[in-house]
């Protein structure tokens, strides 16, 4: 089934004058040329040589700007990306037969090309990008091929058996990139602008939603094939929006939205305008949330210009996009020649034209996404079928393509739309065809007709892989246009459905008046940007439905006063702690009839500062330095300890706010998500009494309460915010580190990414519990491949974990760790592999044991654990057994900053119930003693121990749980360091072996396995499908533990953790089956940096 959906959105496209002289002088049609030509010429040489290779790269810059009831966000994108297309085979029949994405999701529409650096340099970086991708995609090619020829001997004989490629001219176009000032956007300045028009929305007082944006895009395209073709365009465009939406009184959600075109930002509407549409927008939701809702209609109606625009995009226009016709979706296949709409209609598109009855177009382009030159195409001429869209995927009697293969991102072309326009030769007045419909509504005995003024969006299917042929449109204002000169009505909840044959021939009149919607359209092969002209149509016989739209309950409370407090920087945090503090007050009388209040309420709010770099070989690929953003979350129970509302812990709605710390926009969201989950409590609460009256809780968990009540506490640590990380500084940082990578050119797939997300977190309960507490970290992590003699693939990472910032200082130390991760991996490419069942001791030292007692001690075991299906934990049952060797011994340290002089991240002042790690013994001699507890406790759990803590990885979301913090794992009577091995060999000879095995894991690297030779001492690296570490049954029985300390800062279960471990510890008994790597075949294409 192929479901094609299209949002109304501005897009207009500009284009620079040509200068085919300039090719030549472009450096990345030079680069991108160069990688081709590499890259094709070896893929022309396989067992299944490609006949056809293309790049595509595009260099995005994005600057979103809204304001949503005047509180403003922003965001700023750049992105650059190549796609390669690969054919194998031949024109005849190649890879994509049955398909039209050579992606690994064929459905395509979301596929993404790599990225490569910002600047294009340094070239290294842009070669290996391009490598890889071709790779991909030619390994993708081969099992569609061999997937093609498979079903092609079972294929009906309806096949359309036109070739799966078609020829087409090459082209030579270009176009000079386009001034600096085209990318700058002033940002405060609309934000300012943007504020005052959504104040309307604001003002009025009644809207559920009201949002303005402006979206500025530049985006320039370089294409080249192995034809020869060369391609250089620019797109630019321009958007502002205005949606809007109000709730009727039987809960259904009614939505407006009005756009702007603009070729550039000076063009755009003035605040007043726009202020002048918001307030008509007001108006116009005011009367749609008093219309009744229509019943369902068949008869006559009336589609505005802009309505049949949508109609003819979504009916019309896709049934004409020639790669749907090639197996199913066949509604016009067999109509070429035939009459399919009146004979004074005439239907084209055309990429070609720029303007319409003086409205900008934007499916306006030179060049289409195959470098096939656009051109118009007049698809239905005096009603008549003449022509469909094409790519250079051919149809029956259609053998080329029209300049209509588009894509968007890392999909592959297809057939897509452009301009669509549909005009009559025979012209009718709004007045005529409004005498049409009364008539036409008479004589069919029915007491109106429609009048569809507004249509938001639509689907279609198209009739492929054997899904129906139909339609759905969803109109917004809509009347009825009663036949006795009653008054037009306004109704709503309306769906418009049908079969796209009946509706086409029951078109019988087009008015004199175009109009045209301008917006992007979502199908295989991306959103691509569209438009659709038409004037006014008469339509004999449509059918609607009553509209699914979900019906909400009305809310509780009324919206809060406005008190119009925007915050300056110095004043922030006083603003957000003051709208949390009087919006909890009122959420406190919540209630519903005669339902309980709520008894927990918790607001959660945070102030967070994101940087994000990507770096290849020393060039930036992905750099994102986001403005302070705020993030929230807001839980509420009813009930009380013994029974509430909870069905998992840490359940918790996320707020959407904005980045102004607007006083009335926080309470506003406050209010609706309170709201929300008040609601969702009553039935969660009915859902739980009933599932445990059923299943009831077992004997150790009746007498364990719910949650654990916080103190009341009052805390404000100092604010992260004033010492925010400088993004430039980890840019170059990041660039520094991946070009590490360059002295070792035999890695591949290598890049640097360092992640910083660090602010201030609030957390407000009813509880008295108000605490603004620091939360976030600072994760560098870099990755790299190897090839190795055998054939198989080593991949490998490392990662360090920073607090809440890392230092120019730190550097030396960091390049000195990747330059021993990139030697490590590399001394995998000629390393023996490991094919045994072993059963014997084994040495596990530094990381990998931290590794070990984290994942499978740690986190399955030292934390409290409860949910309704289960109950309590199976480890609430393990306290006071035995669960490890007799001679281990964990604990919690509590406020600990610092051990043998190494920095601990996983320290806090107080967890996020205000109180403070405890210092507890968790196992003495092997005995499990105590669980660590949080908010929520679990038989033989019932103590808390200071562990609720936000989640660090704040990108997963605002939310709590219970967490570690500072772990020490030691041993009684251990042993030195300089001995284990001794003792290793010692152990190995009494179970009849010359050899063991020793796992370790070296400052942030993945566990290595080494064999060990007893009479020797010679450690050597194997390479092994897996890497065993140590469970817990297996830490049971040790041989030994070292006294000698590692300290290991990590991310466990996203959350700060450091541990203190022995740096080795002897299993004295390991079963594990060793299995060789999976040896793949030799790369396609030689790696290009490794010459």
């Amino acid at each position: 089934m192929k479901l094609i959906s299209c949002i109304l959105l501005l897009l207009i496209i500009l284009s620079s004058p040509a200068h085919a002289q300039s090719i030549e002088a472009d450096p990345m049609v030079k680069e991108l040329q160069q990688e081709l030509d590499y890259n094709f010429k070896q893929l022309q040489h396989q067992k299944i040589p490609a006949y056809f290779m293309s790049l595509r790269m595009a260099d995005e810059h994005v600057t979103v700007i809204e304001s949503d009831m005047g509180a403003a966000s922003s965001s700023i994108q750049h992105h650059r990306t190549v796609t390669p297309l690969v054919r194998i085979g031949d024109m005849s029949f190649d890879n994509y037969k049955f398909v039209n994405q050579g992606t690994a999701d064929p459905s395509g529409r979301s596929a993404q090309g790599v990225g490569v650096p910002l600047d294009g340099r340094p070239l290294s970086a842009v070669r290996q990008a391009i490598w890889e991708a071709t790779l991909s995609r030619y390994d993708i090619a081969q099992k569609n091929y061999a997937a093609a020829k498979s079903k092609v001997m079972t294929s009906a004989d309806n096949e359309d058996k036109a070739p799966c490629f078609s020829s087409a001219p090459v082209a030579r176009y270009y176009e000079d990139e386009l001034p600096a000032s085209t990318y700058s956007v002033d940002v405060s300045a609309w934000k300012k602008r943007l504020n005052g028009v959504a104040l309307v929305f604001k003002d009025a007082g009644c809207l559920e939603t009201g949002n303005i944006n402006v979206t500025f895009r530049v985006i320039r395209t370089w294409f080249i094939n192995s034809e020869g073709s060369v391609v250089v365009q620019n797109r630019q465009s321009a958007r502002v929006m205005l949606t809007a939406s109000i709730k009727a009184v039987d809960g259904m959600v009614c939505p407006l939205a009005q756009d702007f075109f603009a070729f550039t930002e000076d063009k755009l509407p003035s605040v007043d305008r726009m202020k002048q549409v918001a307030r008509d927008m007001v108006t116009r939701l005011k009367a749609l949330r008093e219309a009744p809702v229509a019943d369902p209609y068949s008869g006559p109606a009336i589609l505005s210009g802009s309505a049949s625009g949508v109609f003819f995009h979504e009916i019309f226009g896709h049934r004409l996009e020639g790669h749907r016709l090639k197996a199913g979706g066949e509604t016009f296949k067999k109509k070429v020649g035939q009459r399919v709409l009146p004979g004074t209609f005439q239907v084209y598109c055309d990429p070609t034209m720029t303007r319409y009855n003086n409205t900008d177009l934007n499916g306006h382009y030179v060049y289409d996404d195959e470098g096939v030159k656009a051109r118009r195409v007049n698809n239905v001429v005096n009603g008549v079928l003449r022509n469909f869209l094409m790519s250079r995927v051919p149809l029956d009697g259609f053998p080329e393509s029209n300049g209509h293969g588009r894509s968007r991102d890392g999909n592959d072309p297809v057939s897509r739309q452009s301009n669509l326009v549909v005009e009559t030769a025979h012209p009718y007045t709004e007045a005529q065809l409004r005498d049409m419909l009364i008539a036409e509504a008479k004589r069919q005995g029915k007491e109106y007709g429609y009048y569809f003024r507004t249509v938001t969006s639509g689907y279609t299917l198209t009739g492929e892989g054997n899904s129906l042929n139909s339609f759905n449109v969803s109109p917004v204002e809509v009347y009825r246009v009663y036949t006795d000169s009653r008054r037009d009505e306004l109704v709503r909840g309306v769906d418009l459905i049908g079969t796209p044959l009946s509706m086409f021939s029951n078109i019988v009149a087009a008015g004199d008046t175009p109009s045209t919607f301008t917006g992007e359209c979502g199908a295989e092969s991306g959103w691509v940007p569209v438009s659709a002209t038409s004037p006014m149509i008469f339509v004999s016989q449509i059918e609607t439905q009553r509209s699914k739209a979900q019906r909400q309950i009305p809310m509780i409370l009324p919206a809060p006063s406005q008190a119009g407090k925007m915050a300056s920087a110095q004043e922030e945090d006083k603003i957000l702690h003051q709208a949390m503090v009087d919006e909890i007050k009122r959420t406190t009388a919540m209630s519903i009839s005669n339902l309980p209040k709520p008894y927990f309420i918790d607001y959660r709010i945070a102030r967070i500062k994101k940087i994000f770099v990507k770096s290849i070989l020393g060039g930036t690929v992905i750099y994102t330095n986001e403005p302070l953003r705020s993030v929230g979350s807001v839980n509420l129970l009813i009930g009380n300890d013994k029974l509430d509302s909870e069905t998992k812990v840490g359940q918790a709605i996320t707020l959407k706010l904005a980045d102004e710390v607007d006083y009335d926009d926080l309470r506003r969201q406050l209010w609706k998500s309170s709201d929300m989950m008040y609601k969702y409590a009553v039935g969660s609460y009915n859902s739980k009494r009933s599932y445990l009256m059923q299943y009831p809780r077992k004997p150790q968990d009746k007498n364990v309460p719910e949650q654990i009540a916080s103190p009341a506490v009052s805390y404000s640590a100092p604010s992260v915010l004033n010492d925010m990380i400088d993004g430039t500084a980890l840019k170059k940082m990041a660039d520094s580190l991946s070009g590490v990578f360059s002295a070792y050119p035999e890695l591949y797939g290598t890049y640097v990414t360092i992640n910083s997300e660090t602010g201030d977190a609030y957390r407000l309960t009813n509880e008295d519990t108000d605490l603004r507490l620091p939360i976030g970290c600072v994760a560098i992590e870099a990755h790299a491949s190897v090839k190795c003699a055998d054939g198989s693939e080593k991949e490998d990472t490392w990662r360090k974990i920073y607090d809440l910032h890392v230092s120019q200082s730190e550097m030396p130390a960091l390049k000195a760790s990747i330059r021993q991760f990139a030697e490590r991996l590399n001394s995998y490419r000629n390393a023996d592999s490991v094919e045994e069942y072993y059963s014997g001791p084994v040495l596990f030292e530094d990381e990998a044991v931290a590794i070990s007692f984290a994942n499978n001690v740690i986190s399955p075991i030292l934390l409290a654990r409860r949910s309704i299906e289960e109950g309590s934990g199976v480890n609430s049952m393990m306290v006071g057994k035995r669960i490890l060797d007799s001679r281990i011994n964990i604990s919690q340290l509590g406020n600990v900053k610092r051990y043998n002089g190494i920095d601990l991240i996983g320290e806090y002042d107080l967890d996020a119930d205000g109180r403070k790690p405890a210092s507890v013994q968790l196992v003495s001699n092997g005995i499990l003693q105590q669980i660590l507890c949080g908010r929520h406790p679990a038989a033989s759990a019932s103590v808390p121990t200071g562990n609720e803590r936000f989640l660090d990885e704040v990108s997963k979301g605002l939310f709590t749980h219970a967490a570690p913090g500072i772990i020490r794992v030691y041993a009684n009577k251990p042993q030195k360091q300089n001995v284990m091995r001794k003792v290793l060999a010692k152990e190995a000879k009494k179970s009849g072996l010359d050899y063991a095995y020793i796992v370790k894991a070296i400052d942030g690297g993945q566990p290595a396995l080494y064999r060990y030779d007893c009479n020797t001492s010679r450690e050597t690296l194997l390479r092994a499908k897996e890497v065993p570490l140590a469970v817990k049954t297996e830490m049971v029985h040790l041989t030994d533990v070292s006294a000698e300390e590692t300290v290991s800062n990590i991310l466990l279960d996203n959350n700060k953790v450091s541990l203190i471990c022995p740096k080795s510890m002897i299993v004295d008994n390991i079963e594990f089956n060793f299995e060789t790597p999976v040896s793949l075949q030799p790369f396609a294409v030689a790696n290009p940096n490794d010459k």
